[in-house]
């Protein structure tokens, strides 16, 4: 009985794990390619083909393509809010009168 558990959190923690990384990064990667996220059905199985690559190459090469997937991610929003800096500005300036207020 023991052994038994021990494939069901294996099995658990593999599925688990799949569909954490999978939905992710595709609502990330969908609205850049102006793709609906119903029609990017090659990204979950590129993610899929990537994880099992990623499992047989050397981890230093895995968590070097992850920091540089962050960072690409990341761009787009420190350019979104260095463009809209002024809005951004108001609505917090806006928020702290009406907390204040309370």
């Amino acid at each position: 009985m023991k052994e038994a558990g021990q494939y069901n959190v294996s099995i658990s923690l593999v599925l688990f794990a799949f569909s954490t990384a999978v939905p992710g990064p595709i609502t990330a990667i969908g609205p850049l390619f102006t793709c609906s996220i119903q029609g990017c059905y090659a990204l979950p199985h590129f993610y899929c083909i990537a994880f099992f690559i990623a499992s047989f190459t050397d981890t230093t090469i895995v968590w070097n393509f992850a920091a540089v997937a962050v960072v690409l991610m990341t761009l787009p929003n420190l350019l979104g809010i260095m463009l809209m800096r002024r809005e951004m500005k108001e609505l917090v300036g806006d928020y702290w009168k009406v907390y204040k207020d309370r």
